[in-house]
Formats: structure tokens, C-alpha cells, sequence
């Protein structure tokens, strides 16, 4: 066994990035997106599937990113509780500019405009993929995921939610409004 560790597929440096681009896929089969998929999913009721497509372009002093994510991560319902599968498509550009073109010397300040807000910085000689599709999924991730729209979440009456029709079973009213239900009757 060599000592060496395995150099990441998605850890692609610069001079491989030919004049006219390079498109590179990522796969729930691959080890390194398939981490990343478990790191954006919460809970294990369904895998998470899918695939990333990316397109990476070369240019003087910078790298553009342009990317397709297409997965299924499980979720947990933010109102009912149960677990699904939530469906993430989302297309993202990411320009990358290399330290020497982003900024002046080091402690320089430096003004961004609006057209500044999607570049980031390229450090070194290669670029991270994992990195930037971790950060486009993380935020296509919806922060208050829900299994249906609108989901009406659990229902005080039924053991299931009001949106899962199948099995519901009757309770019974809560003991402590049975007061109230008296006051509505009486007229």
C-alpha cells in the first residue's frame, strides 16, 4: 500500500483547463460527491441521488464556473415532521479571480460593486469543485423545507398530518376544550 493519498478527481488545476473549457460531471457513484450529498441531507428515509454538471472556462486572470445541480436530498418537514425526499434543481455562475487581479497588496482595501458579488477569490494554482458545489447546495437547500406546498402540518385531531390522507385515525378532542365545545352549544 503507498503512502501517497489519493488525489482528488475534482481538485483541478489550471493548466488542465483547456482554451474552450472543460465539462466535468459529478455522481452520487463518486465518494467525494457522494459526502457531500450526506452532509446536505437530514434524515435517511430516502438516498440521496443525483448529479452536478459543470462547465469550467479559462480566461486571463480568472476562472468562470458555470453549473446544473440536479439531486434529491431527504429532508425532514419543517412543519409536520416527516421525512421526504426534497428535489433541488438549480443552475449557478461562479467567476473566480485569481489573487493577483482580485486585490492590490495584501491589507489593501478594496471596493466591491454590485457586479462584484458573484466572483470570488482563486488562490494558488488549482480550484476545489467540491468546494463550490458544496457551497451552491447548501444554498439551494431550502431553510424551512415542507414535503408539500402548502403543508398544513400536523392536525391536533388526527395521529397523521393533513396533508398524508391515507390511514388517519380519529383521536378524540382534547379533554381540556371540552368546556369550550359547551359554551359553542349553548346559545
Amino acid at each position: 500500500m503507498s503512502g501517497k493519498p489519493k488525489r482528488s478527481p475534482f481538485l483541478i488545476p489550471l493548466e488542465r483547463v483547456p482554451e474552450g473549457g472543460i465539462e466535468v460531471l459529478m455522481s452520487e457513484t463518486d465518494p467525494e460527491f457522494a459526502e457531500l450529498l450526506a452532509e446536505a441531507s437530514d434524515g435517511d428515509v430516502v438516498p440521496a441521488v443525483g448529479s452536478v454538471r459543470l462547465f469550467l472556462e479559462r480566461w486571463p486572470g480568472r476562472l468562470d464556473i458555470e453549473g446544473t445541480i440536479s439531486v434529491t436530498v431527504p429532508q425532514i418537514c419543517s412543519r409536520g415532521l416527516d421525512p421526504y425526499g426534497q428535489p433541488i434543481e438549480a443552475t449557478f455562475r461562479q467567476i473566480l479571480l485569481q489573487t493577483k487581479i482580485f486585490g492590490g497588496d495584501e491589507g489593501d482595501e478594496i471596493e466591491l460593486g454590485r457586479d462584484d458579488l458573484d466572483r470570488s477569490e482563486l488562490v494558488g494554482d488549482s480550484v476545489n469543485l467540491i468546494q463550490v458545489v458544496r457551497e451552491e447546495l447548501h444554498l439551494a437547500v431550502p431553510p424551512k423545507p415542507l414535503c408539500v406546498t402548502p403543508c398544513e402540518g400536523p392536525c391536533p385531531s388526527w395521529e397523521r398530518n393533513l396533508d398524508l390522507t391515507e390511514e388517519r385515525t380519529r383521536k378524540g378532542a382534547d379533554p381540556r376544550w371540552a368546556a369550550l365545545a359547551e359554551l359553542k352549544l349553548k346559545k
